[in-house]
């Protein structure tokens, strides 16, 4: 068990990880998730503070083809810009979640 504290990125991205059930990577030049079951699955977690925009998007994908990836979820903790959005929906091989941080806002009341 880890025993330093996390960054609020690194929870949101291992909660991310735990969620989709993929395994936690991280790691500069690494995905931030891949799936046990399919290597070519992975998620990226993005906490900007600002909204995520198609720029991101596609910057992500290029990344995502360099990690052997050829389908990616991104989740993303807050808004995404609607040209994100739409260009998502022409990307097959794109998940695109936008205000994930509610995925989590239960988990919170729960500790003890």
């Amino acid at each position: 068990m880890k025993t330093r504290n996390l960054q609020k990125w690194e929870k949101f991205e291992s909660d991310i990880c735990k969620f989709l059930d993929m395994d936690h990577i991280g790691g500069s030049g690494k995905p931030d998730c891949k799936n046990p079951n399919d290597p070519t699955e992975i998620a990226e977690a993005k906490s900007y503070s600002r909204d995520f925009n198609a720029y991101d998007l596609k910057r992500e994908l290029k990344n995502a083809k360099k990690h052997g990836g050829k389908k990616i979820q991104i989740m993303v903790k807050h808004e995404c810009t609607e040209n994100a959005k739409k260009l998502a929906e022409q990307l097959p091989e794109v998940v695109l979640r936008c205000n994930c941080s509610d995925l989590f806002k239960n988990k919170k009341t729960n500790t003890s």
